[in-house]
Parts: structure tokens; C-alpha cells; sequence
């Protein structure tokens, strides 16, 4: 094992001794890498650790587990990559609570959360594969002949092909069914409920029993105040940014780039609405200081950052 995720997991549970721990916190404050490394740690052992009534894990079986986890990657790949590593991680994590819960509490439903700023991708006890952006949760059931989440917020979807257990996602009034495709389902908005279908067909039905099916690259929407259900052809480069962090834009009206910027990195843009100013561009999980002087570059466009939320 590593000696540094050891120490990092003696210091979660609070065993270091007075001068280990001033040692400790020493090599916390030296680099902004030691924080990260720590403070992505820290999330992952408390979600691996968080108990759920009836669910009481082995806490010092899980801490082995994750550390045995964290040895298979190399270490000096870890600051390039850092958020595919937590990414994985996460998963891997999340995978093992999964079989806790399966195997000593016979198909108990799985609860996870996201928090602000963070996503999870994680691989779902029937093989599927889910993203979580940030301010999410899913709870998710499967017996012998049906499997079903239930979601707040927003996720991306790869289920895992099973012509006998349709997966259902529920959203408030809104279900969608598929068999196995994948897709991006985001239910975080007030107004409507949104359906991106990537590859394979999905199923949408509402409380009233309408329903309407969906194919690759089509949109279906749910007006939460009307209850009708509406499909499109979709027509949004950035809707899965969330999860890929590529950000695409085609002769794209300042406005509108701006409102893609406001609500891809959580914060308040201040710029010169008078401006006729188009970008053509595309940033691959680059930061939004970075996007922001570039943009000023290659326009005429005046942007600041006012507030982040």
C-alpha cells in the first residue's frame, strides 16, 4: 500500500498522533496538488463509506478496498488526468458498495449523490453505465424481471442490453423505458423535462398515459406545466458538455455562447450586449479564463466574470 493513502486514511478516521497529524496538515498546505489529491480522496472514502439504514458496511474492509484500488493506477499519472482518475475511482468505489449491498442485503436499492461542481460515472449493479452531473441522485432497484431508477437532476445513460428487464428511468411525471441505447436525461430544469437519445430508441410516458418513442438524435421534452409531451430532432452541440467538457460553437450569436458559458461553469458573466459579434470555435475542457481571452481575441466581445455561484 501507499504510504500516503495510508496516512490519508488514518486522518479520515482520526487515529494519527499529535505530531503525525502537524506533519500531516504541513504537507496538506505545501501544494495546491496535495489539496486536490486529499480533498478528491476524502469525497470518494465518504461516499464509500456513508451508511444508509440497514446498510452498515465493513468500514475498515472498505478502506483496504479503495487503497488497493488506488495502488492499480500509476501515481505520476494522476495530475494530468485528474478528474478521469476521480472519475474511475469513484467508480470502482461505488461498484464495491454495490456488491455490499447486493450480496448481504439481497437486491437493496442503491442510492447515490452528487455534490456541487462534482459528476460521477459509475457502472450500475445490471452492467449499465450512468453519469451524474452535479446536483444529482439516482436510486436504483432491479428484480427479475424489471430494473428502474429513480432521478433528480441530470444523467447520461449506457444500459446494459436485457430484452427481459426493461430499465426505466422515473422522473416525477415523466418514465422513460428502454431495453438497451444510450442517452441523456435531464430533469433538472422547472420548466421542462429533456430526453437526448444518442443511439438505440427509447420509450417517454407520462401520468396521463401518453407516450411517444424516440430514436438517435432525436429530443423529447415534457412541459411540466402543460404535461405534453413534444419531440424534436436535436439541435444543441452542447448538451452532453456537462460530461464530455467540449464546448462547440458554429457562428453561435454572443448571447447565446454567453448563456452556454453561464450555465457550463456555474457562474455570472458581464458583457456588452450590443455587440453583433458570432464565435466559431470549440474548447476542450479548457478553463473559463482561458475560453473568456480567447474569445476577447478573436472578437470584439467585452466579457468579465462577476460572480461565481
Amino acid at each position: 500500500m501507499n504510504y500516503l493513502d495510508i496516512r490519508i486514511g488514518r486522518f479520515l478516521r482520526g487515529e494519527l498522533e499529535e505530531d503525525e497529524e502537524r506533519a500531516f496538515l504541513t504537507w496538506l498546505s505545501k501544494k495546491a496538488e496535495n489539496r486536490h489529491y486529499f480533498e478528491e480522496t476524502k469525497m470518494i472514502w465518504e461516499q464509500a463509506t456513508k451508511t444508509r439504514s440497514p446498510f452498515s458496511p465493513n468500514v475498515e474492509n472498505a478502506w483496504e478496498q479503495f487503497l488497493d484500488k488506488v495502488k492499480e493506477r500509476p501515481r505520476q499519472n494522476y495530475y494530468p488526468h485528474l478528474y478521469r482518475w476521480i472519475a474511475g475511482t469513484a467508480a470502482s468505489i461505488l461498484i464495491m458498495v454495490t456488491l455490499l449491498y447486493l450480496f448481504i442485503f439481497n437486491e437493496a436499492p442503491v442510492k447515490i449523490v452528487t455534490q456541487h461542481e462534482r459528476q460521477f460515472n459509475i457502472e450500475l449493479p445490471d452492467g449499465s453505465l450512468a453519469w451524474l452531473n452535479r446536483d444529482s441522485e439516482i436510486t436504483f432497484k432491479e428484480s427479475k424481471s424489471s430494473r428502474h431508477v429513480f432521478l433528480t437532476g441530470e444523467a447520461y445513460f449506457e444500459v446494459n442490453p436485457d430484452s427481459r428487464r426493461p430499465f426505466t428511468i422515473h422522473t416525477g411525471e415523466l418514465s422513460t423505458q428502454v431495453v438497451g441505447t444510450s442517452f441523456n436525461v435531464d430533469a433538472a430544469g422547472k420548466e421542462f423535462i429533456n430526453v437526448v437519445v444518442l443511439s438505440g430508441k427509447v420509450l417517454l410516458f407520462n401520468n396521463r398515459k401518453d407516450s411517444l418513442f424516440l430514436t438517435e438524435g432525436e429530443i423529447g421534452s415534457f412541459d411540466l406545466s402543460s404535461k405534453n409531451l413534444t419531440e424534436k430532432q436535436n439541435t444543441d452541440p452542447n448538451f452532453l458538455a456537462w460530461k464530455t467538457g467540449i464546448l462547440i460553437f458554429d457562428d453561435t450569436p454572443m448571447e447565446q455562447v454567453i448563456g452556454v458559458l453561464t450555465e457550463h461553469f456555474d457562474v455570472n458573466l458581464e458583457w456588452d450586449e450590443s455587440t453583433t459579434s458570432r464565435l466559431t470555435a470549440t474548447f476542450d475542457n479548457q478553463p473559463l479564463e482561458e475560453i473568456i481571452s480567447l474569445i476577447i481575441l478573436s472578437t470584439e466581445a467585452e466579457i468579465r466574470i462577476t460572480e461565481i455561484n
